[in-house]
């Protein structure tokens, strides 16, 4: 009863894809930061191409992270 009643104001696709989004992101965002402070770490090192190489592929998924969200919200 209570599952038909919920379903009415939230669909169950909807939720689905608010669940895969969440996960998606709860996982790419740590993720790139990682690449970032790896980047950072392989330039005190010595290693200053691949450190701005991990560097500049850490902020492109962040910034691909946030262009998404700002497209998602203009888009309803």
């Amino acid at each position: 009863m209570t599952i038909l009643s919920v379903s009415t104001y939230l669909p169950a696709g909807d939720l689905a894809r608010i669940v895969a989004a969440t996960l998606l992101v709860s996982i790419a965002a740590p993720s790139a930061v990682a690449l970032g402070i790896a980047g950072l770490e392989q330039r005190d090192t010595g290693r200053a191409p691949l450190g701005n190489t991990l560097l500049a592929l850490g902020g492109g998924v962040l910034a691909l992270l946030v262009a998404t969200g700002l497209y998602a919200l203009i888009q309803r």
